[in-house]
């Protein structure tokens, strides 16, 4: 988490963990409800409210009208919100190749390994 900050510092991307996230998940998911993003993070309406109010200040995401639900509204990134998704993918891939690193590809392999059997195991709890 610190190298990550430390990077986000150096390129001028005043954004907290949750809002990085959030623009990740935008990202790789295109268009989401608030209710989604909001059991993703497990956050209550509330706290989603002031996550995404805050990213649409910055202009890095609008609220769209749902057409399958007039109650209900989605979540887009904008252009800017999604070049800024690249740029913080790059700097998730240079600090998870910085931390790996020091392992060969077999430790590496292994790491691998174990954690799709810890996640494995986790899908499968009650």
């Amino acid at each position: 988490m610190r190298l990550t900050r430390k990077r986000l510092d150096e390129q001028g991307i005043a954004l907290n963990h949750s809002q990085v996230q959030a623009l990740k998940r935008l990202r790789a998911h295109g268009s989401m409800s608030a209710g989604e993003l909001a059991r993703a993070f497990d956050y209550d309406s509330g706290g989603m409210t002031r996550l995404l109010d805050r990213l649409e200040s910055q202009g890095l995401l609008r609220r769209q009208p749902d057409p399958d639900d007039r109650r209900s509204l989605r979540i887009q990134p904008t252009a800017a919100g999604l070049a800024l998704g690249e740029r913080l993918a790059a700097i998730g891939e240079a600090v998870l190749a910085q931390a790996l690193s020091p392992l060969s590809a077999r430790e590496r392999q292994g790491l691998l390994d174990s954690l799709e059997r810890m996640l494995a195991a986790l899908r499968q709890a009650p």
